[in-house]
């Protein structure tokens, strides 16, 4: 058994009422968001950054997602408090190591998109086959593997 790993477990839960917070309004976030959103019939997402995608301005002008201008090398401790899932994803490092110091001090979930060492959850690649929903994840190590495997899967028939 490869040890790599092994303190992850991948769970598939339920994420009705969860608030998910995201540092960084670039690319990064609007594809994590874009994975979020086919999974939550009513999305709780904060985006806090001083610049956003068109998509999400888009998604915040159809009251879908949240997004606070601020500079994120500023946000306050007490902000994480009441959300569930931390996602650092600004193009700083030292910005996203911060908040995540700040998330692991609050007991939160966290990932850290510039240092996956520094997360304690990742998002898989999700892909739904018929009744079959499957998460593939090289706990951030192996992206390119994980498209390769995830396309594999898809192009399978497995209908019965």
């Amino acid at each position: 058994m490869n040890t790599k790993g092994s303190n992850f477990f991948p769970f598939v839960i339920d994420l009705t009422g969860k608030k998910f917070m995201f540092v960084g309004g670039g690319k990064v976030t609007e594809r994590k968001i874009k994975v979020l959103m086919r999974f939550l019939t009513s999305p709780d997402i904060t985006v806090y950054s001083t610049n956003f995608t068109d998509h999400l301005k888009s998604l915040q002008e159809q009251n879908k997602i949240s997004l606070i201008h601020t500079d994120a090398s500023f946000i306050e401790d007490d902000v994480l408090l009441s959300y569930d899932f931390i996602i650092a994803a600004t193009d700083d490092k030292m910005v996203n190591q911060r908040i995540v110091d700040l998330a692991m001090d609050r007991k939160k979930f966290y990932l850290n998109t510039s240092d996956k060492s520094k997360s304690n959850f990742f998002f898989p690649a999700v892909t739904i086959i018929d009744d079959l929903l499957i998460a593939i994840s090289s706990l951030g190590r192996s992206p390119k593997k994980v498209k390769l495997f995830k396309k594999l899967l898809e192009g399978l028939n497995v209908s019965n």
